[in-house]
């Protein structure tokens, strides 16, 4: 936990000359179905473009299970099918999960996954991969919520020394219909890469409709 933060407070140090700049659009759907009360099966796919909006880079098709173990701890996980222009990718994920209520109606989250890339080409064969997330929002008037949301990406192991990326997340999120069942958000990412062969650094605006099902 302290090097994480301590990663997050020194982000701004990181990755600053000879990346190349992209913008990027990702516009997404999701749907969440209440099996019981502590077990959640969910849905979600999106599209991606890049290379300044000329291109797609993917588009992909999620589905998952969320179990609700204990108050605030939760673990998920899920099966990815990706299309990368005529390459099919598969991805499997593993996530574990705090959630914390604070005053003032502040909502703070920590996630940390674990994920495995299918289908990579040989060299990559063990391409697995360990990311560690906040998240923190507040809510504004009946139906809407602001948010933060950094993340660091390590390769292999969680170590400072395969820490090859991040991204820095802000948006707003609307609910609204009887009970919240349907949610919009806007959101914005900065995301750069760092000891890797061509670094990339994106500026995306996103997009996501979200539907729960009790």
């Amino acid at each position: 936990m302290k090097k994480a933060l301590f990663i997050f407070f020194f982000l701004p140090i990181f990755g600053f000359s000879q990346n190349q700049n992209d913008f990027r659009v990702w516009t997404g759907l999701s749907q969440e179905v209440d099996l019981s009360k502590k077990i959640e099966l969910g849905f979600a796919q999106q599209i991606r473009f890049e290379n300044n909006l000329t291109s797609i880079e993917r588009h992909f098709y999620e589905i998952g299970l969320n179990f609700k173990l204990r108050k605030i701890y939760r673990i998920s996980a899920a099966y990815r099918f990706s299309d990368e222009i005529n390459t099919f990718n598969h991805r499997i994920q593993l996530d574990q999960s705090l959630n914390h209520n604070l005053p003032n109606k502040f909502w703070l989250k920590q996630r940390l996954r674990f994920q495995y890339n299918l289908d990579v080409p040989e060299y990559q064969k063990d391409d697995y991969r360990i990311r560690y997330q906040l998240n923190l929002k507040k809510k504004f008037g009946k139906d809407f919520y602001l948010y933060t949301e950094p993340e660091i990406f390590f390769r292999k192991t969680f170590d400072f020394s395969n820490f090859y990326q991040y991204r820095l997340e802000g948006g707003l999120t609307y609910e609204f219909g009887k009970g919240d069942p349907y949610k919009i958000q806007f959101y914005y990412i900065f995301e750069d890469e760092f000891n890797v062969i061509a670094p990339l650094r994106s500026h995306i605006i996103g997009f996501e409709f979200s539907i729960s099902l009790f």
